[in-house]
């Protein structure tokens, strides 16, 4: 690559929001702070320092400037021109992956400073505690997951009038379709132009016929690793090329049919619902195109995009609820014929788009079942050996058994609770996904058993299920190590923290909520007040409810001083940022450990009173 350095003084601009993108950077010296101009003004997205890269963002979207870049002190900069950063990024698939996963993890650190969380179900919210009743979710004013996919005229000052649609759905959906290899017999490429046509249907998409085609590594013998290979270098060509998704495969000889993958840039460190995994395939026979099949594939590439969160848009979500419905009745008599291996990849790209409109208007509990069922029949027809493919099954199950059980849609058996069948589902994806192979993936798998856990012990009142929940939150810290991911493992140690305050809490255990207490004062110093204002103000009123339940353990005055002043700070916050219900819980908070410091200072104060001096009072009364 041809690069060449470049200085600038302190305030001075590098780039400016709306510019063409025209250069990628790398801070050799200094800091530079990217900045963004929303609503309610400037807002700090990142301080990026030595080493770091900045710009790639709008030569990979081949969109103008989406932040403004600013010198912070004597800043040196090298500088990389578009082709030449875009000839790299073919040639050298590590450094592709390098961006794609800085892209999106910048994508959710602004997010996180923005308090706009993108969807994905099920969520796990940070509460925020009234210590009156129980941990009352902060988001459960606003509406749920599917309220905001599917109803995008309803928009609220508790919401604070801000657009998620409008933020992340500029411009139509761009559709990359490779070749499917050299060897591609004439009616596979009759049936190649006819998916493509079928996806040209679709509302709002440009639709990009790439010459490149996916090497499938040829001396793997294991499918497994041959299709994972197969998508890394899908990633690389999906960012190299400048698209949402990519239509992808190989045509399988032996079977007559075009294997057809759909990959979209994944969010890192999440566990998204309708993730299109590499064991996800739809297998269309080159002999003749069924009335469905194009259905499940256009079901399969608006899945995969929309299941990201990066991009959505309210038509997307109405065609996929109507290819889902077109493909649901159909899908055992399209499988009809294939392999096991076959029909487990195509029952799984329909259970992973279907899952995405469970939440939607008018799904009766037959919907429901019907996506169970279709992971369960991919689990059934994998052979042994897959081990990756049943992590990618059961953790698709697992996510769709934790919604389904947090909108209280499952019965339960007699001294059960609507948990069981998540955490059985959690242990079974647990079995599959090997910690040293998928640690991020593991880790997150354990978030969510903590989760389940948790809601599990709260239910029954047993406290082995806290100790559970204990123990897979501090599995996940493990992997999401303070030094290396300090946001998630805020996020962790927050979860950790609030199961230790009601555990503790229950058997009356003082060094338990001190723990606590410690857990959430060290989440204070990776959640600073002047950039994550709402995350810094959640975890003040949970140590604040954390040291509230402490002083009432320890009968300290001073105590009780500490929890109000830990609520009296998070309510600034949520005032100044028009938070109205978690001010409003914060408040209430506020008063009752005011209330109680005042009760505790005034026995105190009678305690400290000689014997004498409270004869004589009363004498004088």
């Amino acid at each position: 690559m041809t690069e060449t350095l470049r200085t600038f003084r302190d305030g001075e601009i590098i780039f400016r929001e709306g510019d063409d993108s025209l250069a990628m950077f790398v801070v050799r010296k200094g800091k530079v702070r990217l900045l963004k101009t929303g609503p309610n003004g400037t807002v700090t997205l990142a301080r990026l320092g030595k080493g770091e890269m900045f710009g790639e963002m709008g030569i990979v979207d081949g969109i103008p400037r989406s932040a403004s870049a600013v010198a912070q002190g004597a800043v040196t900069v090298e500088v990389t021109p578009r082709h030449n950063f875009l000839d790299k990024l073919q040639r050298d698939p590590e450094l592709a992956l390098q961006v794609m996963t800085k892209l999106v993890e910048r994508l959710r650190a602004a997010d996180e400073q923005l308090a706009l969380r993108l969807p994905g179900e099920p969520s796990l919210p940070e509460p925020v505690y009234d210590i009156d009743d129980s941990p009352i979710d902060a988001d459960e004013d606003k509406p749920g997951l599917f309220g905001r996919l599917f109803n995008f005229s309803r928009s609220s000052s508790k919401n604070e009038g801000k657009s998620s649609v409008n933020k992340s759905a500029s411009g139509p959906l761009r559709i990359g379709i490779t070749a499917f290899g050299a060897d591609m017999p004439p009616e596979g490429l009759d049936t190649l132009d006819a998916l493509s046509q079928a996806l040209e249907g679709l509302p709002n998409v440009i639709l990009k016929r790439l010459d490149a085609a996916v090497t499938w590594p040829k001396d793997v013998i294991d499918p497994e690793t041959a299709r994972q290979s197969a998508q890394r270098e899908a990633l690389t060509m999906l960012a190299a090329r400048g698209v949402d998704v990519l239509v992808w495969g190989r045509v399988e000889t032996i079977g007559h049919l075009l294997e057809v993958h759909a990959t979209a840039a994944p969010v890192p460190h999440e566990l998204r619902l309708g993730r299109m995994s590499p064991a996800a395939a739809v297998f269309v026979p080159l002999e003749s195109l069924s009335d469905s099949m194009p259905s499940l594939v256009r079901a399969q590439v608006l899945a995969a995009v929309l299941a990201e969160g990066t991009r959505r848009v309210p038509e997307w979500y109405t065609a996929l609820q109507a290819d889902v419905s077109v493909v649901g009745g159909e899908l055992p008599r399209l499988v009809a014929g294939y392999a096991a291996a076959e029909q487990a990849a195509t029952y799984l790209v329909w259970a992973n788009a279907a899952a995405l409109c469970l939440g939607a208007d008018g799904v009766t509990p037959d919907m429901w079942q019907q996506v169970v069922q279709a992971y369960e029949n991919a689990g059934r027809r994998l052979p042994r050996q897959a081990r990756d493919d049943w992590a990618d099954v059961y953790t698709g199950l697992a996510l769709v058994e934790h919604m389904r059980s947090e909108r209280g849609l499952v019965e339960t058996a007699p001294g059960g609770t609507v948990w069981d069948g998540v955490i059985d589902t959690l242990k079974l994806a647990l079995e599959s996904v090997r910690k040293e192979n998928r640690p991020w993936e593991w880790a997150l798998l354990q978030e969510r058993m903590g989760a389940a856990y948790y809601r599990q012990a709260a239910a029954s009142g047993d406290d082995g299920q806290y100790k559970a929940a204990l123990n897979a939150y501090q599995q996940a810290t493990q992997i999401y190590t303070r030094a290396d991911h300090p946001l998630k493992w805020a996020e962790l140690v927050s979860a950790l923290a609030q199961v230790l305050q009601v555990y503790g809490d229950m058997l009356g255990s003082a060094p338990a909520l001190e723990r606590a207490v410690e857990l959430l004062q060290a989440t204070l110093d990776v959640r600073p007040e002047n950039s994550m204002p709402l995350l810094w103000a959640a975890s003040q009123n949970n140590l604040g409810s954390a040291l509230f339940l402490l002083a009432k353990r320890k009968e300290s005055t001073d105590t009780y001083r500490q929890s109000a002043d830990a609520f009296r700070k998070a309510l600034t916050v949520y005032q100044v940022n028009g938070q109205g219900r978690q001010a409003a819980i914060t408040e209430k908070n506020l008063a009752r450990a005011e209330a109680a410091c005042s009760t505790r200072s005034r026995r105190d104060e009678r305690l400290a009173q000689p014997g004498w001096s409270q004869h004589a009072s009363e004498a004088e009364n």
